[in-house]
């Protein structure tokens, strides 16, 4: 059995951007999706098709080109943040599971939110 989707859904897409390709298929997850809706809001991942069970991702090869990908917060260890400790002008976006939803840096400090790191993108 498979629990940490998450993993899965990163490790899919810096596998694909390795290999320079554009279409990456994983499980379909309320966490992937609402992670697949915010790369869609900042332009990392052109669109997205969902079926009953996948989620089909055409990732947007320039704006990704030179991005890494890389898990933070992991279902042995879990890594949380205050919204003081965020830098909204940082280099990496980091993504945060809050209250309200998943966001990046930038909304959570705009917010005033902390949360759960879940990955970051260098």
């Amino acid at each position: 059995m498979f629990n940490f989707h998450l993993a899965d859904y990163i490790n899919r897409i810096n596998n694909c951007i390795k290999t320079h390709k554009r279409v990456v298929i994983v499980t379909k997850t309320k966490l992937t999706l609402a992670i697949s809706k915010l790369l869609l809001q900042k332009a990392y991942i052109k669109n997205f098709i969902t079926t009953t069970k996948e989620l089909i991702i055409n990732l947007n090869i320039n704006k990704t080109k030179h991005k890494k990908y890389k898990v933070i917060s992991k279902p042995s260890k879990r890594i949380y943040i205050s919204y003081k400790l965020l830098k909204p002008t940082a280099i990496t976006k980091t993504i945060i599971s809050t209250t309200k939803g998943i966001m990046d840096n930038k909304q959570a400090y705009k917010h005033h939110i902390g949360g759960e790191i879940l990955f970051e993108i260098s």
